[in-house]
């Protein structure tokens, strides 16, 4: 679980007090919107840098409703944001976060060299110890004590644990393998409907319509017509922050936006069947 370090003087902090009164809101609700904006960092912009990101969708992480340029100008003006060469950085970023970045990074270099490391079964010893005349070996004497009580509620324990590992495992599979087949069938759905631009050499040529997302008009415009002018740009405003995070590239822009559209739309609840003795309890 990610935490940020805030300190207990930032309350009264003469830098919180007048981006409060720029922006006319009480200091509380400023300091909220700060620390709204940093634990949306964590994840977004994890090495303070806010290049590349809108100033309405950092507005809207900071949870703030009224201009973007405003509450921008307020952060650049009292140095809760730094204007660099390179674009707009949050001020003393590893200051609050950087705890949290290097443990990320630790964790990282932990994994991969538990992943070098041989198993234990590779580097146990061989037991050379030979039994002596009418007396076993300790492996012989060891086998023929009863197990403790700790020890048998240990295996029942390791039993338990072995069990979930397998649980989640499955589960697992069993929702990567669910997300193929959603793209799969987007990319089935989006093909049949452009068999006749596929099959025109002059088809449509894909447009930059946010960072790293590419799509042709046409396709712009089935989004507006399913989704409406507002979902649509924020949808591929959610796209445009991913791929940037993470690095993911998709064959295609617009089948993706389906999928996850798709995924987001509300589950109907499975019905439940009245149980086996249900006729004895309704007489």
């Amino acid at each position: 679980m990610a935490w940020l370090q805030i300190h207990q003087t930032l309350k009264d902090h003469r830098k919180l007090l007048s981006a409060a009164d720029m922006l006319d809101i009480t200091p509380p609700y400023m300091m909220g919107l700060l620390v709204s904006f940093w634990l949306w960092s964590l994840d977004n912009a994890p090495n303070g840098k806010l290049n590349g990101i809108s100033l309405k969708i950092i507005a809207r992480a900071a949870q703030w409703k009224g201009d973007p340029n405003r509450f921008i100008e307020a952060l650049k003006s009292t140095g809760w944001l730094d204007e660099t060469a390179q674009g707009i950085e949050i001020h003393d970023w590893h200051e609050y976060a950087g705890k949290l970045i290097d443990k990320r990074i630790d964790e990282r270099a932990r994994s991969r060299k538990r992943r070098l490391l041989p198993t234990i079964s590779d580097n146990q010893p061989t037991n050379d110890q030979r039994s002596t005349v009418g007396r076993p070996t300790v492996d012989q004497q060891t086998s023929n004590k009863r197990p403790t009580v700790d020890q048998r509620q240990s295996r029942v324990d390791q039993t338990r644990v072995d069990q979930t590992r397998i649980k989640d495992t499955m589960c697992s599979t069993l929702n990567e393998t669910q997300t193929t087949l959603d793209i799969h069938v987007a990319e089935s759905e989006f093909n049949a409907t452009n068999t006749d631009a596929d099959s025109n050499p002059d088809k449509e040529n894909k447009k930059n319509y946010a960072p790293l997302v590419l799509m042709t008009e046409k396709e712009h415009q089935k989004l507006i017509e399913k989704f409406g002018q507002v979902a649509t740009e924020e949808k591929i405003e959610k796209l445009s922050l991913y791929k940037k995070s993470t690095g993911k590239q998709y064959k295609c822009d617009y089948s993706t936006i389906l999928v996850w559209a798709r995924k987001d739309e509300p589950k109907e609840a499975p019905i439940e069947k009245p149980g086996k003795y249900a006729h004895l309890y309704n007489r």
